[in-house]
């Protein structure tokens, strides 16, 4: 592992600054992340990233590539990961980065949701399936670390229906359930919509005392 490490130093230390900051600032991802993501998580300004920026850290061995149904993703090793992150958390940015990330991935959720009840359901679930590393992410970071129990309940709420459609249910029901355990005195539509999620996923899995009981509280909740 310390060879590993000290592989990668050397390849680091030829990058040029922006490249050195890009590098560390994609530890935040998980299983990869494509160009608007990382335009919009990792830079500053639209300058700091661009398929040419990423380009120079596939050149130098430090991020594989991979193409996505015409669009390109990018991936870290996780022995890169873990160095990248190494030298993020040394910078100071680990904070802002990783929620930059959190809000993104919210972002996304929310959009998606809008669009899992349409004709365009197999490409939403598509593209929230090879997220799915990322929305984990976000959620550990917002409710285990930072403690953002309605930002967590947002994200959990929208992922709902995409949790049910996939056979996702322990996924789902265990994050619902630490978030609506954590935030029962959030007053919003969060909560009634994380509720109704709880109570679809609870249904599927056959436990209607469940499934009854967040509805209830649902209706309850919206009068």
């Amino acid at each position: 592992h310390h060879t590993l490490f000290n592989a990668i130093d050397w390849s680091y230390a030829l990058l040029n600054r922006d490249e050195q900051d890009l590098l560390a600032r994609s530890s935040v991802f998980v299983d990869g992340w494509t160009l608007d993501a990382a335009q919009k998580i990792m830079g500053d300004h639209p300058p700091l990233v661009t398929a040419n920026s990423l380009q120079a850290l596939v050149g130098n061995n430090l991020v594989t590539q991979q193409n996505d149904n015409g669009e390109a993703r990018f991936l870290l090793l996780e022995t890169i990961r873990e160095y990248a992150a190494e030298r993020l958390s040394e910078r100071g940015e680990l904070d802002l980065i990783r929620q930059r990330h959190a809000e993104y991935f919210l972002a996304l959720a929310e959009e998606a949701d809008t669009h899992l009840r349409t004709v365009s359901q197999p490409v939403w679930l598509k593209r929230l399936n090879v997220e799915r590393g990322n929305f984990h992410a976000a959620l550990t970071w917002l409710v285990d670390i930072r403690g953002d129990i309605e930002m967590g309940m947002r994200l959990a709420g929208a992922l709902g229906w995409f949790w049910n459609l996939r056979s996702y249910v322990s996924e789902g029901l265990g994050w619902l359930t630490i978030i609506l355990q954590s935030g029962q005195g959030i007053p919003s539509g969060a909560r009634v919509k994380a509720l109704n999620a709880a109570g679809s996923l609870a249904w599927e899995q056959g436990d209607l005392v469940h499934a009854r009981a967040d509805a209830l509280i649902g209706i309850h909740a919206t009068g």
